[in-house]
């Protein structure tokens, strides 16, 4: 009888850890706000093409072209994705000053174009404070079009490149004539020379700054081909920045599996003295 109890005993224990574990696991899709200054169309494809990466939990939008998110609304989300097609509200200022009180919290935020272009790029604090925040930087060029420009070097061992093996910009994708930031790092780069990701850190907080519209050739004719990594680097991305700036909470079901491994003990070894986890 003695040994039945234990093997059903183990049952119960393999059962609770695997709750646990698989709990744990949900809790860890990162949650992430689009702040996109576009047309609702090009902001649905962008999230539909996120969530079918499964690395997303929610994904909300937010209208930044007539309106500003609050610090509390962009602290509910784990990352953020900003980028424009058209002036931000305010010409990008007051979601400059948020952003940038979203980075001094913890907040992880990739920015696209062209939210870093002398047109439509975010201001405030984000590109004033403490010599901004960009990792990618419009050095005063024009927009320019970089046609049929591939993925060239890049950090194969970076989480953000993680699965990519390819990268092919379109007949009309334009790219911002950027420099990077002297305290960022190129992540990868396009054939071309151009940038392609960067990465920045300030006081601890990772961000990513992408060289590529959003939205592929599929969304917007002449952009990034569909058919190479885009998406994947855009999924990195986010994911990245939320991780590398904040730590997972444990669930309330996770402390319940763990609670019951802890009574479990606690009476096997009560009634039997000898007990021990084999």
């Amino acid at each position: 009888m003695v040994g039945h109890s234990f093997q059903a005993t183990r049952a119960v224990i393999a059962i609770a850890v695997v709750c646990s574990i698989s709990l744990h696991a949900r809790a860890d899709l990162v949650s992430v706000a689009l702040l996109g200054a576009d047309s609702p169309t090009n902001v649905d494809a962008v999230r539909n093409n996120l969530l079918a990466t499964g690395n997303f939990s929610t994904i909300d939008d937010f209208a930044v072209a007539s309106s500003t998110p609050t610090l509390a609304y962009l602290n509910q989300y784990d990352a953020v994705l900003v980028w424009s097609n058209s002036y931000f509200q305010g010409f990008g200022t007051p979601l400059g000053n948020v952003l940038d009180d979203y980075i001094d919290g913890g907040g992880g935020v990739v920015a696209a174009p062209f939210s870093y272009s002398q047109s439509w790029r975010i201001n405030g604090d984000f590109r004033f404070k403490n010599g901004g925040y960009y990792a990618l930087e419009d050095n005063g060029g024009s927009e320019s079009m970089t046609p049929n420009a591939t993925l060239d070097a890049y950090d194969a061992l970076h989480p953000v490149m993680q699965g990519v093996s390819s990268f092919a910009n379109g007949t009309s994708s334009f790219l911002t004539s950027t420099t990077p930031n002297a305290n960022a790092t190129v992540i990868a780069s396009l054939s071309s020379g151009d940038p392609l990701v960067a990465e920045r850190t300030i006081n601890g907080v990772s961000r990513i700054d992408l060289a590529f519209f959003p939205l592929s050739d599929t969304g917007l004719s002449g952009s990034w081909d569909p058919g190479t990594d885009g998406n994947l680097i855009l999924a990195n991305s986010l994911v990245y920045v939320a991780r590398a700036t904040a730590v997972p909470e444990p669930t309330s079901l996770s402390l319940f599996g763990i609670g019951i491994l802890v009574l479990l003990g606690t009476q096997l070894k009560r009634r039997y003295p000898g007990f021990r986890f084999a």
